[in-house]
């Protein structure tokens, strides 16, 4: 007795400083709540400078909303909405605006000398064909860029220029001031929205989100007007609200469900009080750990949190049970200890495989499930050890069910071999006509409303993006970083004519393809085929020393919007001297036809650019990931057997491992009959299965087919089949499909895991 105080004071000292620590971390501890659900998927494998690239060039998308206004009073509605946010600390509006033609000749005038327009190009050689230009450009005195530049640019090279270039680039009219496109015959008033935090925080999404869709729908009705609106933020509003929804109701559900359970089996408070005591100090384990080894924690997270109460909950119902038997009476505790610490192993493990993963989301429930289940365990071991359960006592009616029921199964258990390799093979001839069907696109994980869904779709319409390609490069200058995108066009258009690129290297040529065109602008002065245009204005223009426009300085100018859209600087590294590294990243919007297989071998070969596909890079990370997965199932088949047949024996081990793979084959059938294709979540809910799967072969190998063990288990087996039944009703399709996967999973091994006994004598 002296020995069991001495492990109660250290197991007190232990719990007293989980406790503190996991209120000390939840309190003081730098840990927040995401609901993005790109951060939980794996990285895909692209280089780490292209992926700080990719993230400086678009970060400022997660920090902004969209949104644009169309109907009879959509300038009306646009200034009401206008003065309606300006006042708002939450948000900040971001001023669209094109610089005038006078600043944007200004500007450009002292670099006149270094853009020619591929059109100009083919003249220039010809003196005769130079003045006609020139003559036909004086007659368009409606053109701004011919009267800003005229005085100073005779030859008229800057206004071609620029005209070209700058429509071709900027595809946003202005109507009154007010940035618009038009979509459908209709005009659409835009409004760049700047969040005041971030896109995904929790919080402040929900707040900014529903504060700004309800001003949207004040203006909407007020002037009759069509607004769509899009951004990160209203997703993540909607995402954390559903999960939070689910998080509360799946939790108070599964709690109800499991006292419902503890009263039917043993109709009195002191198990109740136990197993509620074992599930709060499971979940301040696994909470704990969380907080201490993650700093983002998924709102997902907490949803797959609430599944510990089905597990944890199997722990009290073997021990209650054992401790309502003989054996308790005779401090037989090695009946119970053993199969209890090998189910925590086996499932531990197999969380184990999910801690392992590229899957944040499942790291960290790995984590949870992991220090929730040794928290729970090392309690109900506590309570075995000190003689807590003493006087615990079956109620009469679920123990007369289980003794017939063990009944009626006893001569199933007889002839359980043949049962399961018939249910094996049924599943194996099954396969063969209807394979298991994949669909690894991270799309089909999308859980945000239909509405939210719609608009930005129509936004991608509405602003011509829906059939366009994005292509980013990056180097370590921005120098080579025009002349990397310079190169890089001229091979795509080689490859096919067809393609229409738009790119900053318009407006903002690299030094060497200025100094080119101005080398063939002075060549063709001293050749004098510009004399005769120059004689038509009456003007001069002599040709000075060469000055390149460089990127720093068309970031200080009226040029600067728009260039910023463009070209972005980020952190690449640090040099031995300890000075950063910055590199330099662009992206070029392509449309017109989609990139042949020339063009993306091309690509593939850069390995400082890339086509921007987020969606399908993950999807492709997802699928190998997959694959990766069925590989592990293969290794686990393999352990699992070599255990079973180490322990068991031949016979039982076999049967254990058929029973165990067949009922995860079963669940996945299943699954893609209600789900039409499987994903990569049902797949992680296969892992688990084996997991508990094992716990309950190895209770009937190591206790039989007696009424307390089958009602032990079925007891367990109702609390898990409650918990993760309930995840099938989620709206998020990666939950949904985890615990309707897991269900079926047990119910299928609640029916066959007896039958792995057939080769050992059944007493009643």
């Amino acid at each position: 007795m002296r020995n069991y105080s001495r492990l109660s004071l250290v197991y007190c000292l232990q719990l007293f400083i989980v406790f503190g620590l996991g209120l000390y971390l939840y309190f003081f501890g730098q840990w927040n709540v995401q609901t993005n659900l790109l951060s939980l998927l794996p990285e895909t494998q692209q280089n780490p400078q292209m992926q700080k690239a990719e993230q400086a060039l678009f970060a400022k998308v997660e920090k902004q909303a969209l949104v644009a206004i169309a109907g009879d009073e959509a300038m009306s509605a646009y200034q009401a909405l206008n003065a309606l946010l300006i006042k708002q600390k939450m948000v900040s509006l971001v001023s669209v605006t094109r610089p005038s033609v006078k600043q944007i000749s200004d500007f450009y005038l002292p670099y006149r000398h270094n853009f020619l327009s591929r059109d100009y190009l083919t003249k220039i050689d010809d003196s005769t064909n130079v003045s006609s230009f020139i003559a036909s450009q004086l007659t368009q005195v409606s053109d701004p860029f011919v009267n800003y530049t005229l005085a100073d640019d005779p030859r008229l090279l800057l206004a071609d220029y620029l005209k070209i270039e700058l429509n071709t680039l900027i595809n946003v009219e202005f109507t009154q001031g007010v940035p618009s496109v038009k979509y459908a015959g209709k005009q659409y008033l835009l409004l760049n929205i700047d969040l005041n935090s971030n896109g995904f925080s929790v919080k402040k999404s929900q707040k900014i989100a529903s504060f700004l869709q309800n001003k949207f729908q004040e203006i909407k009705q007020k002037y009759q007007v069509d607004i769509i609106f899009s951004g990160a933020v209203f997703h993540t509003a909607a995402s954390s609200r559903q999960a939070e929804h689910e998080i509360s109701n799946f939790g108070v559900l599964s709690l109800f469900g499991v006292i419902f359970l503890l009263i039917f089996a043993f109709r009195t408070l002191k198990p109740l009080i136990y197993s509620l005591l074992v599930m709060l100090i499971a979940m301040v384990y696994g909470a704990t750990a969380m907080l201490y080894f993650f700093e983002q924690i998924h709102l997902l997270t907490l949803v797959f949190a609430t599944t510990l109460i089905g597990v944890v909950i199997d722990y009290c119902f073997h021990a209650f049970t054992y401790a309502s038997t003989e054996h308790h009476k005779n401090k037989n505790l090695s009946k119970i200890l053993t199969p209890l610490f090998l189910g925590f192993i086996t499932t531990t493990l197999g969380y184990f495989t999910l801690f392992v993963s590229p899957l944040t989301l499942l790291s960290q429930v790995a984590v949870f499930m992991i220090f929730g289940l040794l928290g729970a365990l090392m309690f109900v071991f506590f309570l075995l050890k000190n003689n807590c359960l003493t006087g615990m006592k079956l109620a009469d009616k679920p123990l007369g069910w289980s003794k017939k029921i063990t009944v009626l199964i006893t001569p199933l258990t007889k002839k359980g071999g043949h049962i399961l390799v018939a249910f094996s093979t049924a599943l194996f001839v099954l396969l063969l006509f209807k394979p298991l069907s994949f669909n690894d696109d991270v799309r089909l994980l999308n859980s945000s409303p239909e509405l939210l869904v719609k608009n930005e779709v129509k936004m991608a319409k509405i602003l011509a993006y829906q059939k366009h390609q994005r292509v980013v490069l990056w180097s370590n200058s921005s120098e080579t970083l025009l002349q990397q995108q310079e190169q890089l066009i001229t091979r795509l258009k080689s490859n096919q004519t067809v393609l229409t690129i738009n790119s900053v290297s318009g407006i903002l040529p690299s030094a060497q393809k200025q100094y080119n065109m101005y080398q063939t602008i002075l060549s063709a002065e001293n050749n004098h085929k510009f004399d005769e245009g120059l004689a038509i204005t009456g003007l001069t223009d002599p040709i000075e020393k060469f000055t390149p426009l460089t990127y720093d300085e068309i970031l200080n100018s009226p040029m600067q919007s728009l260039i910023e859209n463009y070209i972005t600087t980020f952190y690449l590294d640090i040099d031995k001297a300890g000075n950063q590294i910055i590199g330099y990243v662009t992206w070029l919007d392509i449309s017109g036809a989609p990139l042949n297989n020339d063009n993306l071998l091309m690509l593939a070969s850069y390995s400082k650019s890339k086509i921007y596909d987020k969606a399908n890079e993950i999807s492709m990370a997802l699928a190998l990931y997959r694959h990766n997965l069925l590989l592990l199932l293969f290794v686990a088949v393999v352990v699992v057997a070599l255990m079973m047949l180490g322990r068991y024996g031949i016979k039982n081990g076999f049967l254990g491992v058929i029973t165990i793979v067949a009922s995860a084959t079963a669940s996945l059938i299943c699954s893609q009959i209600i789900l039409y294709s499987l994903n990569i979540f049902n797949v992680l809910a296969v892992l688990l299965i084996f997991a508990l799967a094992i716990d309950y072969v190895i209770f009937y190998q190591e206790q039989g087919v007696q009424p307390h063990n089958l009602l032990a288990l079925f007891l367990s087996a109702a609390s898990s089949i409650l918990v993760f039944g309930m995840l099938s009703f989620s709206i998020t399709p990666a939950v949904q499909s985890f615990g309707l996967t897991v269900m079926f999973g047990i119910v299928f091994i609640v029916f066959f895991a007896p039958l792995t006994t057939c080769f050992q004598r059944h007493n009643i």
